[in-house]
């Protein structure tokens, strides 16, 4: 009774940034968990953390197929934060993510 439950922070929260000028974009995220409680007498707890990451996109039509394809590359963890959501269980450092997606368009016909 009157004690948070383990694993849950009592503060929670983010802000996103976005910028798009035509077919490029950018996005800013940074995210804030408070502290969590490892044990249920509400003793033992992980440190609260915050994370960042940025985001560039373009997006391109494909001329031969209907589709249109955007290509993107993700900074997560910019500032390399040393945080664990579960004790013990140590979360990755900086990394980059680099892909690109493919948007089909077909119509349907009905008859």
């Amino acid at each position: 009774l009157h004690r948070q439950l383990i694993y849950m922070p009592r503060q929670m929260g983010s802000l996103q940034f976005s910028v798009q000028h035509k077919k490029c974009q950018f996005s800013f995220q940074q995210v804030y968990n408070g502290l969590r409680f490892t044990s249920s007498d509400n003793y033992n707890y992980l440190p609260a953390f915050w994370l960042s990451s940025a985001q560039m996109s373009y997006t391109f039509q494909l001329k031969k197929y209907p589709a249109s394809a955007r290509a993107f590359v993700s900074a997560k963890n910019i500032w390399n934060e040393n945080y664990q959501v579960m004790l013990w269980r140590a979360m990755p450092g900086r990394y980059i993510e680099a892909g690109l997606r493919l948007e089909l368009q077909h119509k349907i016909k009905h008859q």
